[in-house]
This record gives C-alpha cells, structure tokens and sequence, in this order.
C-alpha cells in the first residue's frame, strides 16, 4: 500500500510520516483516496469506498529513515528528530537491506534503544551510550537477527535487556558499567551475548540469562551478579577472562 506525498511521489505507508518533501509530519495530515476511473476501458465500480483506520497513535520515537548506515546524531537520519535525551527513544526497524553501521562518535542518552530488522545493525563509536530514563526501566529490545552495541555503555536507571524470539540476539562487544545502585535484568527467549567488560558498581547488579563470555566481570562492594535459574533446560555457562573483586568477596550468586 502506498501513498501520494506532496510532490506526487508514492510512498510507502509505513514511510508515510517524516522530514521529506513528500511526507507528512505528526501534526497535521489528511487522506485523501482515489479509487480510479469510473469509465473508459478498464473502469472500476461507481461504488462508495469504505475506509477503515484501525489501531491510530502518535509515536514519538526516532525512527531511523534510510536505507543503510550513518551518524545517529544526523537529524536527517530519521523520521523525526535525532534521539538524545533521558527518556529519548529510537527505533532501528526494518528499513534496511543489509547489514549496516550507525556510528555513535560522541555521547549521548537514550531511553529506550528497539530493533526491529531482519538485517544486523551495528552501533559502532566511541560513544558513550547512557541508558537513562525518568520514571520506569531503560529497555534494550531485540525483535529479530542479531543486532550489535560496540560502544561503551553506562546503564543510569534500572534496565531491561530483552529479545522477542528464540533466534534474536543482543550482542553488547564494549564496556558495560552499571552505575551503583541500579539493576539489569534479562527478559524474552533470545540471547543476550557479553564479549567485552562488565563493571557492577556499588550495589548495582545484573542477570546472566544464558551463555556468554565476557572477557572480565569487575565487582565492588554490594553488587551482585546472578546466573538465572535453569530449571529443567540446559545449564547456564559463563566464561570469564577474569572476576574482579572490589571492597567485597560475597557479590557472586
């Protein structure tokens, strides 16, 4: 399904909203619906045409617009405006046609980091990322493939770590420190895979959900890292290149 924008171009649905010439912004459009000749060779049925909208809400996440890599900081990048800021929510969706980079070369806040391709993302930079929110859990989300965070990390509230299907997968391949006193907890039946380190600081903690390895878990005083119970599935393997311990020799579970 697609539209007409402005300029006479069509447009898919789903690139309906957004910067471009032939986009409407969130604010203020109308529908307008052609159903095509009623006489002439091939005409169609003078019959009224019923239009339902189902489902109908404002999103205000950024949603990553083009059809491969670039800066996450670019404006032009999305349909909306470039995320940064507590609470700040981006969505990289199935736009792509292959795998592609988002560089993250300076600071900056999300709220909510969501991907949803069939094609790998890889966030990639010096960064760092924050992950802060205002009121509820920060959420990383995986819905499909294998999507990539190489760019250090800091968790500032508590967060979720969660993937939509068994055949998703996060893999987080720099620094991740969480700060005191906040939590990471992982959700879903995908994979959540460790390769870079892990600092817990005072009183913070984190969830192992499944296999990983991460090259140093580095503890300080009242922090905690679990391995989630197996039940009656396989059991949970971590692999450390080195355990630090920091002001505590009781924060393993």
């Amino acid at each position: 399904f697609t539209t007409t924008g402005p300029n006479g171009t069509g447009i898919p649905m789903s690139q309906f909203f957004g910067p471009g010439t032939d986009q409407a912004t969130a604010t203020s459009f109308e529908f307008y619906f052609n159903k095509g000749p009623t006489t002439g060779a091939n005409p169609l049925p003078n019959a009224p045409l019923v239009v339902y909208l189902d489902n109908v809400q404002a999103v205000s996440d950024s949603i990553w617009g083009v059809a491969g890599g670039g800066d996450i900081a670019t404006a032009s990048n999305y349909f909306g405006t470039a995320p940064n800021g507590v609470n700040a929510a981006v969505d990289f969706d199935n736009i792509i046609g292959a795998a592609s980079t988002i560089t993250v070369a300076s600071p900056i806040t999300l709220g909510t980091v969501r991907f949803s391709s069939a094609n790998t993302y890889t966030l990639s930079g010096a960064g760092p990322i924050t992950l802060q929110t205002s009121t509820g859990p920060a959420l990383l989300e995986v819905d499909l493939a294998t999507q990539i965070i190489n760019v250090p990390m800091t968790v500032a509230s508590n967060a979720t770590f969660t993937t939509q299907n068994g055949g998703a997968q996060l893999t987080i391949s720099s620094p991740l420190t969480v700060a005191s006193g906040k939590s990471v907890t992982q959700s879903g039946p995908g994979t959540i895979n460790y390769t870079s380190t892990i600092s817990l600081q005072t009183g913070a903690s984190l969830t192992f959900g499944n296999n990983t390895s991460p090259t140093a878990l580095n503890l300080t005083l009242g922090s905690v890292a679990t391995v989630a119970a197996h039940g009656s599935g396989q059991k949970i393997l971590l692999q450390l290149g080195a355990l630090n311990f920091g002001g505590t020799t009781n924060g393993w579970q």
